[in-house]
């Protein structure tokens, strides 16, 4: 016998779906496309055959999908969503959305992790345990429609595949075993993944997952505040973030590996949309305790001889500094270079020099009296935030909507403030 492909062996001969009625035999056909329509033709009869065979049965507290959620949850109860949309194989989102109603119906409960917190446990109420014996009756019966229309030849071929017998042969009658229950399990697993890719490719524009660079300043500070408000009103969305210094994000966006990124200073590539959303300032803060006081107004020369710790080249910290100095007609050459506002904010507090960073960044150690906030005359560190995508990128519904919280985000939520350890 020829070997053929496991999952088209498979998907070639679920029941009902035969195609050797009408003119299909007359004709050669693909086994990819063969096993492309059994799929999409095995998901629609699969679903109504078991939701008609519930009502028969007289289960009407749950239908097809809902029991197979339950069943998982029978034989692993007490789960996190993420492992139970791996054992059912539905997206998160479409499982979320099932959840709501089974819980509606008391058929579940949710409780937050004892371990970890941002996870929520699944569980059975007592009314669904009650419900397993019934739901095994029901599923019995499709496990005997499902191997239906399989000729003796056909079953015989499966078996041969797979080196494991599907049925018991007891004088005429076939009754199916643990292997064969196994294969029905694989086969509407298949279905649901098929299901599942349909509502997920439909909802795509809705419910796709969002790629999102953030400089390291916007990502620390303000980006995590952005996705927790965008997941309690989309939380079907999967948001997915890149933090890295500017230049590297616009590389990323010219690769398509970014959907849009949040950058301080504006983009100079042509092919980019650049649009500003926040105004944001940076403070100049030198060491305590070393001649400095709160407030101290510099003139630009006494700033220029200082030592200078500065952000890396690329970031947009470092970009609006120089055009700073630049219009002021000096330049400067930092004694320490860092990725890290922490680690400049420590080299300030141990009295290597001073630096120019994000303002919310420095509230934390300034208000501890760790650091001195001091002014220049004549210079102002002004800069401006801006969403960044390409000219001919598609946005989703989804990215449209993240980046209409980031336009708005001052005025729904409090600015958050940044104090971090230091």
């Amino acid at each position: 016998m020829k070997r053929r492909r496991p999952f088209l062996c498979c998907t070639a001969k679920l029941p009902l779906l035969s195609l050797r009625s009408g003119g299909a035999r007359k004709g050669v056909i693909s086994l990819e496309t063969r096993a492309g329509f059994l799929i999409s033709h095995i998901k629609q009869v699969q679903g109504r055959v078991f939701d008609r065979l519930l009502q028969t049965c007289g289960v009407d507290e749950f239908n097809g999908p809902q029991g197979h959620i339950l069943y998982v949850l029978w034989k692993s109860e007490g789960i996190p969503i993420v492992e139970l949309a791996q054992k059912t194989g539905l997206a998160k989102n479409t499982l979320t959305a099932m959840l709501c109603r089974m819980e509606e119906n008391g058929l579940i409960c949710r409780e937050i992790s004892a371990s970890d917190r941002r996870q929520s446990i699944i569980s059975l109420t007592p009314k669904a345990r009650a419900l397993e014996k019934r739901y095994n009756q029901v599923s019995q019966q499709m496990n005997s429609l499902f191997f239906k229309d399989f000729e003796k030849e056909e079953i015989k071929e499966l078996e041969q595949y797979y080196g494991v017998a599907l049925f018991d042969r007891i004088g005429k009658r076939l009754k199916i075993t643990e292997a064969g229950h196994r294969f029905f399990e694989y086969s509407v697993h298949i279905t649901s993944m098929f299901d599942d890719m349909e509502k997920g490719m439909k909802d795509w524009d809705s419910f796709g997952i969002i790629r999102i660079g953030a400089s390291i300043t916007i990502g620390s500070q303000f980006l995590p505040y952005y996705v927790k408000a965008f997941y309690n009103r989309y939380p079907g969305t999967e948001v997915k973030v890149t933090i890295s210094p500017s230049e590297q994000l616009e590389q990323k966006i010219l690769n398509n590996e970014l959907d849009f990124i949040l950058i301080e200073g504006i983009s100079h590539t042509p092919a980019f949309v650049s649009e500003e959303y926040m105004e944001d300032s940076l403070t100049v803060i030198c060491p305590a305790n070393s001649g400095f006081y709160p407030g101290q107004l510099l003139s630009v020369e006494e700033f220029r001889q200082q030592k200078f710790l500065l952000r890396e080249h690329g970031s947009g910290t470092r970009e609006i500094f120089e055009q700073v100095v630049e219009a002021a007609g000096f330049s400067v050459s930092p004694v320490w270079e860092a990725m890290s506002t922490t680690a400049l904010v420590n080299a300030v507090i141990s009295g290597l020099g001073i630096a120019v960073l994000p303002h919310r960044m420095v509230i934390g150690p300034i208000e501890r009296g760790l650091v001195v906030a001091v002014h220049v005359k004549g210079l102002s560190f002004k800069r401006k935030f801006h969403i960044v995508y390409h000219k001919e990128k598609f946005l989703t519904s989804s990215a449209k909507a993240f980046i209409d919280l980031c336009r708005n985000y001052d005025m729904d939520y409090p600015l958050p403030q940044y104090n971090g350890l230091y």
